[in-house]
């Protein structure tokens, strides 16, 4: 009732104070997504249903691309996004007034091959697909064979969306790419022994950030109760799923349909630790982030912390959850 009474009480005045993003009388939260609805996106649906559940209407826009997102916020069209941060930071860095306040999903980016292909030598020549040259997943992927294979010189093919890139493997289009968890365990499943991890980006860069929850500056400024009473129903819905990861099965077969694989996938997500419950984003992590993403060449190198993240009700909320919990951190 906290989160609702204060979503309630500010939504009203947000058309009047940053245009599109919400209407009068306490009208919808939009919240914006690069893409339909995928399991990285579940705990963000739960804790919407639960708004709605309790009288707070919120609506998810689906965008082609984050780049899209991205605009959305920066234009007020939306009140929050949920993408990758290196798009997000180099729209900050173009001038955007967008900033990071948690993170969406932790990092799913895998580098699937098939079977047949088993370490550098076996890359030379083979079609590997990435979402464009300026994706996190490119930079994850170019810094791994920095380490792996360095001086090694790779094809690459540019197919948008990680869904896509799966079909690609499967058909036979590609060899090597860069698709997030979920894809894999479809693939694991559609083809038994075809395909293999041949690089675990979140086991080699454990501390690193990709995708996070993002919010205009003026909104974050001017509207703090209501960034907080969003971060904190998005915090519960997070916690939820790390309590009882079943819910993300349930919530799967509700907003994107019944499958066989939501019970395997799950579990890929629970054994790799993806939600933490605690909203993921820290000082540290995201320092790392960015001095990751600027040494690999995918960020404009003078962006400081401070341009991209705000931390401060995060770090509230954290210390807030875990008094109430018994557990203060």
């Amino acid at each position: 009732m906290r989160v609702l009474t204060a979503l309630m009480a500010v939504a009203a005045g947000l058309t009047a104070c940053h245009g599109g993003v919400g209407e009068p009388g306490g009208g919808p939260i939009r919240v914006g997504y690069a893409g339909p609805t995928d399991f990285d996106d579940l705990p963000s649906i739960i804790a919407h249903n639960r708004l709605r559940e309790a009288g707070q209407a919120v609506e998810e826009v689906a965008f082609s691309l984050s780049e899209q997102s991205a605009e959305a916020v920066a234009r007020g069209d939306v009140a929050f996004a949920n993408g990758s941060l290196r798009t997000f930071w180099a729209a900050r860095g173009r001038g955007a007034d967008v900033v990071t306040v948690m993170t969406h999903v932790g990092n799913v980016h895998r580098l699937i091959a098939r079977a047949t292909v088993t370490g550098c030598d076996d890359l030379v020549g083979r079609r590997i697909g990435i979402h464009s040259e300026g994706a996190a997943g490119t930079a994850l992927l170019r810094a791994w064979l920095d380490e792996e294979c360095p001086g090694l010189e790779i094809r690459t093919l540019a197919i948008p969306r990680s869904e896509n890139r799966a079909a690609a493997l499967l058909s036979g289009g590609l060899d090597v790419a860069v698709v997030e968890l979920s894809l894999f365990t479809w693939l694991a499943a559609q083809a038994p022994g075809e395909f293999q991890v041949l690089g675990d980006f979140h086991a080699r860069w454990p501390d690193l950030q990709t995708t996070g929850v993002h919010v205009h500056g003026t909104l974050l400024r001017t509207q703090p109760a209501l960034v907080e009473a969003y971060l904190r129903a998005r915090l519960d819905a997070d916690r939820a799923v790390v309590a009882e990861p079943a819910r993300l099965v349930e919530e799967a077969a509700r907003a994107i349909g019944p499958s066989a694989d939501w019970m395997r996938i799950m579990r890929a997500y629970v054994d790799a630790g993806i939600w933490s419950g605690d909203g993921g984003l820290t000082s540290a992590a995201a320092r790392r982030s960015l001095t990751f993403l600027q040494d690999t060449g995918a960020l404009d190198p003078s962006l400081t912390i401070d341009d991209v993240v705000d931390l401060r009700i995060l770090d509230r909320l954290r210390i807030s959850i875990g008094s109430e919990s018994g557990t203060p951190r």
